[in-house]
């Protein structure tokens, strides 16, 4: 009776939260528009081979609205043939008669082939930086210095760069030739007349003096806010880190001018945590996904559409950033177009690519501006409740767990404890703690849960009630992880490789300790030492450790496969995608050819009265585990997470009665033929 009531508190606090997680389901439905970017600088590489506005013009007819640009660097300016890198030594050897107006020092050295707005900035952007770290560093100060030789005039670039990087780095030279100029608003004018949007992308290679309301590059900043209003940091840190005083002024500006904040998938770039924490800027994120789209002209290229659909309804992404070049590619070849065919290729694989993606029968969302999720509150009395119900959760975990009543109550005890102090103090750190340990209860208890499995019916029944009680987990952890922070994946669940592998463990401990009781293996605890002193003393064969080998890689690729980035094998993307357009949230391999099918496999051998049932009920805490933690990725909507589980639960089951019918068949045919033979 006791057990009724404490289960029914549960259910009534999974009831009083619906509500509120549906609200979530609410706001991810509504942000439905997605925006397609792609760099200005590639879509540049095919107007080399190709007309730039005829590039521009068939972009925009097939559905391109936003182009990202990036400041103008030495680089920029050579490619663009305004100046040419030269050598000291070619500088002497053509001009002898001047030596004694050559610089000595180490630098580049370029000839200015043509007059420039941006040719003028580089003395004083590079002096105003210089003069800093002279002062910071106690080095003597070397300005930039143009010089005439002949008919030709020259500027020479010391060789120094920013504060945190060694002067005599190797990346010295690469880092001068990408110090930020400025944006080439010319540039920004085309594409407007044109009716693209803009994104800048801004570095953090601005030494800023005082304010950065002093910096030449903030009035750029203002004027760029003109143009839209959104951000994209380049690089790999956010712009004015490590200084806070500047990360503070930037995020100042950013909320003032409207910005949104786009953070890359993959790309943790230092310093955003701590900018998005200011000004209330987590309001303000809009997640981008980043792809390289090379087309190849055949039927492979729908993979990019389903990959684009796939990160646009199922991990919250808004904004797709679109390379055609992949600039990271090995050999050097796939990094540039090396023909107008290449060019062309490209540009019609982009543009083929951006409309299949909005005619997609599966893509429910339409080509827009992208704009930030609406705000998700939590209720004041929602944690209170969650909180009350995940403690009666993990006290019907401990009085199953241990057969001791002492220690169910000191174990449930010390838990209430942890939930106090973290609703006093409020620590976040405590909080994820928390919401781990009861995502790891509930693979553990809908396993060890089972007892007697006496009739079909009650295997059925079982199924279920095991697939609730991880469910009470998963449902435990979007609870206590609610808001907007972790729609965006500003904030995440904490420990999804612990979650993968400690659950199976746990119950394989369990299972084999069934003969009698965890409890009474801790209190026989001496005696189980003695005999691991025992084990590790006996002589290890070959077939041991084939065995353990086995057992460890297949461990390793289990827990390699968690994750966003998790290894797949051969033939897997096909099945995937195939499920994928069948169920349209694919079920999770682990869940629905691993754990599940073996977990109904269990039950039917517990019915059987078979002695070595437990140690097939282990690998189903693998599907239970990956059931919870499908709902621990809080950046999916949560219709998919419920859509995908029920999918996973169906053809798990299913795949589960054929294993059933296959073991039957091998029982009744197989063996006794086997053993005919032997016998023979």
């Amino acid at each position: 009776m006791l057990k009724k009531i404490l289960w029914a508190i549960v259910v009534v606090a999974l009831i009083a939260t619906t509500p509120i997680l549906l609200e979530r389901s609410k706001v991810e439905k509504a942000n439905d528009t997605y925006e397609i970017v792609l760099p200005y600088g590639q879509i540049e590489e095919m107007g080399q081979w190709l007309n730039i506005e005829s590039v521009l013009a068939q972009l925009k007819e097939a559905g391109l609205s936003t182009i990202s640009i990036e400041p103008v660097n030495l680089s920029e300016l050579e490619r663009r043939e305004y100046i040419l890198n030269v050598q000291r030594s070619f500088i002497v050897g053509t001009y002898p008669e001047y030596i004694e107006n050559i610089p000595t020092a180490g630098g580049l050295y370029y000839r200015i082939v043509m007059d420039h707005p941006f040719i003028e900035r580089v003395l004083p952007i590079f002096d105003m930086e210089y003069k800093l770290m002279a002062e910071e560093l106690n080095i003597p100060f070397r300005p930039v210095e143009f010089f005439s030789l002949g008919d030709h005039d020259f500027m020479f670039i010391p060789a120094r760069t920013n504060l945190r990087i060694d002067p005599k780095s190797i990346q010295v030279e690469r880092l001068m030739r990408e110090k930020s100029l400025g944006y080439d608003f010319e540039q920004i004018n085309l594409l407007k007349n044109y009716g693209f949007s803009v994104i800048p992308r801004i570095p953090n290679d601005f030494n800023f003096v005082g304010s950065i309301q002093e910096h030449f590059i903030y009035e750029e900043f203002v004027e760029l806010s003109k143009y839209g209003n959104q951000v994209l940091f380049l690089g790999g840190e956010v712009t004015g880190f490590p200084y806070m005083v500047y990360l503070e002024e930037m995020a100042q500006f950013l909320k003032e001018y409207g910005f949104n904040i786009i953070t890359i998938e993959g790309h943790d770039q230092k310093g955003m945590g701590h900018l998005l924490s200011m000004e209330n800027l987590n309001e303000d994120v809009v997640r981008l996904f980043s792809l390289t789209v090379r087309s190849k002209g055949n039927e492979n290229d729908i993979l990019y559409v389903n990959q684009s659909i796939r990160a646009l309804q199922e991990r919250n992404h808004r904004i797709l950033f679109v390379n055609p070049l992949n600039k990271r590619a090995n050999p050097i070849e796939h990094r540039t177009y090396n023909t107008a065919f290449e060019a062309k290729i490209g540009l019609d694989g982009t543009s083929e690519y951006i409309d299949t993606l909005s005619k997609s029968n599966r893509n429910w969302m339409q080509q827009g501006k992208a704009e930030p999720f609406e705000q998700l509150t939590k209720p004041t009395w929602m944690n209170p409740i969650v909180y009350l119900a995940g403690l009666v959760f993990v006290l019907l975990f401990f009085s199953k767990f241990f057969s001791n009543k002492l220690l169910t109550t000191l174990a449930t005890g010390g838990f209430a404890l942890v939930v106090a102090a973290q609703f006093v103090t409020g620590h976040h750190l405590l909080m994820k703690a928390i919401v781990l340990f009861v995502a790891l209860v509930g693979p553990i208890f809908a396993v060890i849960s089972v007892n007697k499995v006496e009739s079909w019916g009650k295997l059925i029944l079982q199924f279920l009630k095991s697939a609730a009680i991880a469910a009470v987990s998963a449902w435990f952890v979007i609870s206590m992880l609610y808001g907007t922070d972790y729609l965006v994946y500003i904030e995440g669940f904490t420990g999804v490789k612990v979650l993968s592998a400690l659950p199976a463990i746990v119950v394989a401990f369990v299972m084999i300790g069934r003969m009698t009781t965890l409890s009474e293996l801790v209190t026989n605890s001496k005696k189980v030492l003695g005999k691991l002193v025992s084990l590790l003393k006996e002589s290890i064969k070959y077939g041991h450790l084939i065995i353990f080998a086995i057992i460890g890689l297949g461990l390793l690729f289990y827990i390699g496969r968690t994750g966003n980035q998790g290894m797949v094998i051969p033939g897997e993307l096909f099945v995937r995608q195939w499920l994928e357009e069948v169920l349209t949230a694919r079920p999770r391999t682990t869940e629905f050819l691993i754990g599940f099918p073996l977990f109904v496999l269990g039950l039917y051998l517990t019915m059987m009265k078979k002695k070595w049932a437990p140690i097939v009920l282990i690998f189903g805490t693998l599907g239970f585990s990956s059931m919870v933690g499908t709902f621990t990725h809080l950046h999916t909507p949560i219709g998919v997470s419920l859509l995908r589980t029920f999918n996973s639960l169906t053809l798990g089951f299913i795949i589960g009665l054929i294993l059933i019918f296959v073991y039957r068949y091998i029982e009744k045919k197989i063996v006794p033929m086997i053993k005919e033979r032997i016998s023979l």
